[in-house]
């Protein structure tokens, strides 16, 4: 199916979402495998969510925590 046919990117009025939706159970893996220090590039391909997305949904690391490796 492509994204053309797809309901969820597509508004009543016919115009698309500007980001198409996240699905919460993905989004809420993807904070978990964050919290597990899981690098995005494991989560990307664990989640199949866009790396881009992850940014924009994910709290970012403290910067200590990035400092220790982590």
């Amino acid at each position: 199916m492509s994204k053309r046919d797809s309901s969820e990117h597509w508004s009543s009025t016919g115009a698309r979402a500007a980001h198409p939706l996240v699905d919460a159970d993905n989004l809420e893996h993807a904070a978990l495998l964050r919290a597990a220090d899981s690098s995005m590039r494991e989560i990307t391909a664990k989640t199949g969510l866009n790396r881009t997305t992850l940014y924009r949904h994910l709290t970012p690391r403290s910067p200590a925590a990035v400092i220790a490796g982590g």
